[in-house]
């Protein structure tokens, strides 16, 4: 199907089943600011002649369903800070956030130790049976028992194992982790789950390395790698750590949801900038790793974050946890429990998710659906006609002079400016005509322009169109670029920039 190809007519272009999704849909989206921003990017192709920033694809960032992974211990808190009557049934509200802040602090701390030492006893009954299957001795199963300790930092990381996700960053080096794993005053434990695709050889080796070192002596016992990754495993992880840990390789990370449940429930996130987290993370409400620089050279980056994950544990993040008042309360790390849960649940879950895509995306769509359907889908085959009178003229189209625009302007300065069109057998009112204005960067290239409709101010006897615009300002001061482009447009059509025909002045 040319449809499914960039360049219709090159039969020997693979056809994507994303092109010919995008081409055949009004509305996309990503599911992260970042993913958007990426699939614009990655995509544009499909609309040609558009800015990077015009691509019309959107993004609705991914949620989580709160009742489904809150564990019953904070919910029961969050019950008993209202009346029965002043709860709503919706865990996203500004209520819970105001039982965040008043559960008191000893209450909140000790229902979080609680869930971390049922974790650890569940994790030990696990690997002692994950361990029998394997045909291992009697001595190894009883160590079993023994693995993790439930009053110390734990740090939990459950996921896919995909090579771009990292799961072994933090084990590059070995002796460096020991270290840190064995702190007499401030041990840390970490607890590993999760699969690796069949066909994914990259990622089975990721998760083989990563059982022969928690195997290793100064690890055994405090690296746990539990087997047959699944929602239980899950449920009982996000509910139990201390830390939540997410290392994707950026930009590959689309969203990510893991640490959203883990957060509802009181852990602290740690992530890469990357997928929800870069649009979540703000100082206090969680750590990030490295910062939003992209690299060409894969290894460089893991080296550069591992070593960041390093200090961010070392020098910040474990002394905070382990540095108890008299009452034996972590308040510092409490504080960041409380920021994180209220300001990070009433967002990424999926009330608000389901809200966004309801008013952006399923309304408006069956709106269009209506009104296309009606009287037996007359305007659809009207619109169809249109189509084709178009694409028969649009050849005809173009920009002949652009006049009124300076290339080099001061900040606040208003110009004038008017363009002349022939438009063949299309009239005004059924095409756009835009100016494109903006810096020039240090290449001459006009990035991200700003946008101005131009207005039709009449016609010459010899057919040419005269659009303009009066009053446009340059934002700052500098070497300006300029261009006027020309764009189909129908009432009825649900998609911006139909039919991929843009036509720009020289």
């Amino acid at each position: 199907m040319s449809l499914g190809r960039l360049n219709p007519g090159d039969e020997g272009e693979p056809f994507s089943m994303t092109i010919l999704a995008l081409r055949l849909t009004a509305r996309s989206n990503g599911v992260s600011i970042l993913h958007g921003d990426l699939s614009r990017r990655l995509w544009g192709g499909v609309w040609p002649g558009l800015a990077e920033n015009e691509v019309p694809t959107g993004s609705v960032t991914n949620g989580v369903h709160l009742r489904t992974w809150l564990a019953p211990e904070l919910s029961d808190l969050y019950e008993a800070m209202k009346s029965p009557d002043e709860w709503t049934g919706s865990l996203e509200g500004t209520e819970r956030i105001r039982a965040v802040d008043e559960a008191p602090a000893r209450d909140l701390w000790d229902r979080h130790e609680r869930l971390r030492a049922e974790l650890v006893h569940w994790v030990r009954a696990r690997l002692a049976s994950q361990l029998s299957r394997q045909n291992a001795g009697p001595a190894e199963v009883s160590r079993a028992v023994e693995a993790l300790d439930p009053k110390i930092l734990t740090i939990g990381f459950a996921r896919r194992f995909a090579e771009y996700k990292r799961a072994t960053l933090l084990l590059r080096d070995p002796e460096r982790l020991i270290r840190l794993v064995n702190d007499p005053n401030r041990p840390v434990q970490f607890i590993f789950a999760g699969k690796a695709h069949p066909s994914d050889n990259g990622g089975k080796e990721l998760l083989r390395y990563l059982v022969e070192l928690s195997r290793r002596d100064g690890l055994r016992g405090r690296i746990v790698v539990l087997e047959e990754y699944d929602i239980g495993v899950a449920r009982r992880m996000v509910q139990g750590v201390d830390v939540w840990l997410n290392t994707p390789r950026r930009p590959m990370e689309a969203s990510g949801t893991s640490g959203m449940k883990a957060v509802a429930n009181g852990a602290i996130h740690v992530g890469t900038l990357d997928g929800w987290w870069d649009e979540a993370y703000r100082a206090g409400l969680g750590w990030a790793i490295g910062d939003r620089r992209n690299y060409e050279d894969p290894n460089h980056q893991d080296q550069l974050e591992s070593t960041s994950l390093y200090d961010l544990l070392e020098r910040e993040l474990v002394p905070i946890f382990y540095d108890r008042d008299a009452s034996g309360l972590p308040q510092g790390w409490i504080a960041r429990m409380r920021a994180s849960m209220g300001g990070l649940m009433p967002i990424f879950n999926t009330d608000r998710m389901v809200s966004e895509y309801l008013t952006r995306y399923y309304e408006p769509s069956a709106r269009d659906f209506r009104s296309l359907s009606a009287e037996s889908f007359g305007p659809t085959r009207e619109v169809a006609a249109w189509v084709a009178h178009v694409q028969d003229e649009w050849s005809k189209v173009q920009v002949l002079r652009v006049d009124g625009v300076s290339e080099t302007v001061a900040a606040g300065v208003e110009l004038n400016m008017e363009a002349e069109v022939l438009l063949g057998g299309l009239s005004p009112d059924e095409v756009d005509v835009h100016l494109a204005y903006g810096l020039l960067d240090g290449d001459g290239v006009l990035t991200a322009p700003a946008l101005t409709l131009l207005e039709h101010q009449g016609s010459a006897s010899d057919g040419t169109r005269r659009f303009g615009v009066r009053g446009v300002r340059g934002e700052r001061s500098g070497r300006h670029g300029y261009a006027v482009r020309v764009t189909p447009r129908h009432p009825r059509l649900p998609v911006p920039f139909p039919l991929g025909l843009v036509r720009w002045s020289d």
